[in-house]
């Protein structure tokens, strides 16, 4: 939620609590097709992840702005900065853990999809 008593477009924002996002993903196959004279060509699939869900929000106020900040993170084993243990053993005989890192990040602006 937007704090309207600060102006700077980029720091004025605020985490809403005790909202909930409930998502869903799945996977499909996207096949490229081209037409090569009489004959089809059908290359390869690749795979398409697809995400979808809802968003509700704890003491929505109609005269307020709201975004999503939609963040992917990247998960991998390494000695430094754990964020969780994993268990495994590394290559070296010691216990690796789970960091991440951040891969993507955007924001998408709920002015004109809520009602």
């Amino acid at each position: 939620m937007r704090n309207p008593s600060i102006d700077d477009p980029d720091l004025s924002w605020n985490t809403l609590a005790d909202s909930e996002v409930t998502l869903t993903s799945s996977t499909s196959e996207l096949i490229a097709r081209k037409q090569i004279g009489e004959e089809e060509k059908v290359f390869s699939p690749d795979k398409i992840h697809h995400w979808k869900g809802t968003v509700t929000l704890a003491n929505y106020h109609s005269d307020r702005q709201y975004r999503i900040v939609v963040k992917e993170y990247e998960r991998f084993a390494s000695n430094q900065q754990p964020l969780r243990s994993t268990g495994l053993q590394n290559m070296f005989g010691t216990t690796a853990d789970e960091v991440r890192r951040l891969v993507y990040a955007d924001t998408i602006a709920l002015e004109n999809l809520l009602s």
